[in-house]
């Protein structure tokens, strides 16, 4: 769904001093709106948000064209949510869905009541020939998680950042919670990092210097509960065995016969915050990981553990103090907590692959890293 959002009580005219009688609602919306620069700003806006309903409103129909229709009894959850990756349609969600975080969510909350929001194109308009392509997909009960690249290119305002001309390409995730063939609860976390990198800018500065990290509202638990939860409900199968084995790795409380000596599985095919790493290599930090800063209080809180065939996908929240820097910035003795998921492949029973993707983003912000940290 796409609001269309002018929030009059923040719109302003640099430089003008508002008496008493022009603060007045009426008499302060007449004036605005009659300033020449800002009526064409909002005219832009109208006709490009205008623009942008009626692209997803077209995706819908292509999609009820299709026989795409969410009947629960002839779809499976997987197919839903495939659709839903590959067209965004609105109508892939219950009326009082519940969004614990949308896929640019630093992008978004930085721009959000705040002039930023107002010049931002919707997301069809900003990246016009966007395509999804979902690479994972498993069910697990009501959930289904993803992962799946993004492609485009950049021709409209992006959440405050005017078009650049660039192509991105970039890695996703999301899960989501399905009832009777609607989404109910989601969460999803896109590569803003590595779009921001590809786009050469910053998340763009606000006009009251604020920056904001976004709040962490997606329920979590100490991993050892989640453990014990699964352990509860033995089966007999290689699925089974594999989830503990990924739910034990993210425990403090493990069984005998889960102990791990270093990385337990065989590939390391990508690391939690990749993009942090790259840049501490760049500055010549060397290639730490985040064990050394938060060795002492690290306590990765768990949403949700899934998995189905050999593929087990994790999604949860890195928690610590950073007292001694992180890949070679100062230390900022915050208290951190950054969303980290994880996608795992399983052969049988071993583990081949170990694919981890953090917000280095949202890590950046609480840390207190400089843009050009990441952006150089």
């Amino acid at each position: 769904m796409i609001l269309l959002k002018i929030p009059v009580n923040r719109l302003y005219v640099k430089g003008q001093r508002m008496s008493g009688k022009r603060q007045n609602g009426i008499f302060n919306l007449y004036n605005i709106l009659t300033g020449k620069i800002m009526m064409r700003i909002l005219l832009r806006n109208v006709v490009l948000k205008l623009l942008g309903l009626f692209i997803v409103f077209g995706n819908s129909l292509s999609l009820y064209a299709q026989g795409a229709v969410l009947d629960p009894n002839s779809e499976s959850d997987k197919m839903i949510i495939t659709r839903y990756i590959q067209t965004r349609g609105a109508n892939f969600f219950r009326d009082n869905a519940i969004s614990y975080r949308n896929e640019f969510q630093n992008l978004a909350s930085n721009a959000n009541d705040s002039e930023l929001e107002m010049l931002s194109d919707p997301i069809t308009i900003a990246i016009p020939d966007r395509k999804d392509v979902v690479e994972v997909i498993i069910s697990d009960g009501d959930m289904v998680g993803v992962q799946y690249r993004t492609t485009g290119t950049h021709l409209g305002n992006l959440f405050g950042i005017p078009a650049t001309g660039k192509s991105i390409d970039i890695q996703s995730v999301g899960f989501y919670k399905l009832e009777d063939g609607l989404i109910v609860e989601s969460f999803e976390m896109a590569d803003e990092a590595a779009l921001l990198k590809q786009l050469g800018r910053w998340l763009p500065d606000r006009a009251d210097g604020l920056v904001v990290v976004p709040s962490n509202t997606f329920p979590v638990r100490e991993g050892s509960h989640i453990l014990m939860d699964i352990l509860a409900k033995p089966e007999e199968s290689d699925t089974y065995t594999n989830k503990v084995r990924v739910s034990a790795y993210k425990s403090q409380i493990r069984p005998f016969n889960q102990i791990f000596d270093g990385r337990p599985y065989e590939t390391y095919t990508r690391a939690g915050f990749y993009h942090l790493g790259i840049s501490g290599n760049h500055y010549g930090a060397g290639d730490q990981g985040i064990g050394p800063s938060f060795r002492h209080d690290r306590n990765d809180k768990v949403s949700l553990i899934i998995a189905e065939d050999n593929v087990v996908m994790i999604l949860f929240l890195l928690t610590g103090t950073d007292t001694k820097g992180l890949f070679g910035n100062d230390p900022s003795n915050n208290t951190v907590g950054a969303w980290e998921a994880g996608v795992h492949l399983f052969d049988q029973t071993t583990w081949k692959e170990g694919w981890w993707f953090g917000d280095d983003i949202g890590m950046m912000l609480q840390i207190g890293a400089p843009p050009e940290f990441m952006i150089y």
